[in-house]
């Protein structure tokens, strides 16, 4: 794998670590987010950064 590619995923999983740290349960990476709109059906999810994905979640 190369080193960005894990430097990525680390610092992915830290975010994800300190927000279970801090008892924040709202999805906050894109991944998160485009799964549950994956879940809720919403359509242009794939062609959406984290930020529409947020506001498509919450309207």
């Amino acid at each position: 794998m190369p080193k960005e590619t894990r430097t990525a995923l680390g610092k992915q999983g830290a975010a994800v670590a300190q927000r279970k740290r801090s008892g924040g349960s709202e999805p906050k990476t894109r991944q998160e987010l485009y799964r549950e709109a994956q879940k809720r059906g919403i359509p242009g999810r794939s062609k959406m950064g984290r930020d529409e994905l947020e506001r498509a979640l919450r309207g």
